[in-house]
């Protein structure tokens, strides 16, 4: 009690801080998770992560494995970014499985064939505090025709 307290006479963004430390599974304000439904087929040991337009220097280049998410025990995977990471007017990103674009997320066109995804995108000054989901329907390897 004495600590929640000592919170609220901090700076909403220190309260959002104090509140992240007591609950592990909590979202800060200057944050963004990223939460990944995998397809059917996904190795256990799958590698998955997001690659995209960063401030970071490492922008599309999966090799760097960007950023890794955490495999949850549902079965999805997640990580939290922080918002300095977003450049002005957010990112657009992929999710890859491994280290190369050979493992790239696909999805079925209208017809049932398989194409690239549009680059995904994320404003993180509208998303920031939240989960946001997403769902892979394919990876490049699954299918004859994604390759």
């Amino acid at each position: 009690m004495f600590l929640l307290g000592t919170s609220m006479m901090f700076s909403c963004s220190k309260a959002e801080e104090v509140v992240a430390a007591i609950d592990p599974n909590a979202i800060a304000a200057t944050e963004v998770k990223m939460t990944v439904t995998v397809p059917t087929g996904t190795p256990a040991d799958a590698k998955i992560h997001v690659v995209g337009s960063w401030v970071t220097g490492k922008d599309w280049k999966v090799e760097t494995l960007n950023y890794p998410l955490t495999k949850n025990s549902n079965g999805t995977y997640s990580a939290k970014i922080a918002l300095s990471e977003f450049p002005k007017g957010g990112i657009e990103f992929k999710f890859v499985r491994g280290v190369a674009w050979d493992f790239v997320e696909k999805q079925l066109d209208k017809d049932g064939k398989c194409e690239e995804v549009p680059n995904r995108k994320l404003d993180a000054s509208t998303q920031g505090g939240k989960e946001i989901k997403f769902e892979v329907k394919k990876w490049r390897d699954q299918d004859k025709t994604c390759g």
